[in-house]
């Protein structure tokens, strides 16, 4: 299991390296990490 959590880790950081915030991967990224922080002010 150890190594199917690092996997996805690297696969993203080749995609943002590759494709900053054209690609799926960072539309995605930028998706997750707006929810991540309204659900921290929510919380707060």
């Amino acid at each position: 299991m150890g190594t199917l959590r690092i996997l996805p880790v690297t696969n993203w950081r080749k995609a943002g390296t590759t494709s900053s915030h054209h690609g799926p991967y960072g539309q995605g990224y930028t998706r997750a990490t707006m929810v991540g922080t309204k659900g921290c002010y929510t919380a707060m």
